[in-house]
């Protein structure tokens, strides 16, 4: 089975979305998502993620200095509008769902977790990154998945992230069985 990369277009302050750019040259598979949620629940409704092995989902982070593994999938919608100007909170992603769902793409498959230019976090933010972990999670339970946040180019230039990506790629695939 492959791994299946998503990343999202453009969205606010940000003109480009590196994880479009990544996932174009991450030599998997991928999807570039719409920062949209209810795109998003569309694409998530035609289940295309149960067709591969694994999936790491990607966006990016406006402060961070390097790769965020993100451990969990919080329950929470913030207030910021997508790209359609739709604005789904405050609130729960899922008034019924669970606090939070944990990650099954990254602890306890033999992957280097804390390197310098990436660590676990526990916080995905509220926005659409959080809301595509959670309901990845409650959709696939036993799907091997998992959203890497990643800094702009500006602060981890491009040729710098896209090696980062493709060795964590790499771990991935052997950490999963994957092609």
């Amino acid at each position: 089975m492959e791994l299946l990369i998503t990343g999202f277009t453009a969205f606010g302050p940000h003109e480009k979305n590196p994880t479009e750019w990544l996932a174009e040259e991450s030599e998997c598979s991928y999807q570039i998502l719409p920062v949209d949620y209810r795109g998003v629940d569309e694409w998530l409704e035609e289940r295309i993620p149960e067709q591969y092995g694994a999936w790491l989902m990607m966006g990016v982070h406006g402060s961070a200095e390097k790769f965020h593994l993100e451990a969990v999938g919080r329950n929470v919608i913030g207030v910021h509008p997508d790209n359609s100007g739709f604005v789904a909170g405050p609130g729960p992603i899922d008034a019924a769902g669970p606090h939070q769902l944990s990650s099954s793409l990254w602890v306890g498959h033999g992957l280097v977790i804390e390197t310098e230019a990436r660590h676990l976090t526990t916080d995905a933010g509220s926005y659409l990154c959080d809301f595509l972990l959670y309901r990845g999670l409650q959709l696939f339970p036993n799907l091997p998945l998992g959203f890497l946040h990643v800094p702009t180019f500006d602060v981890m230039p491009a040729e710098l992230q896209l090696a980062e990506l493709k060795s964590l790629i790499e771990e991935l695939k052997s950490a999963h069985s994957l092609i």
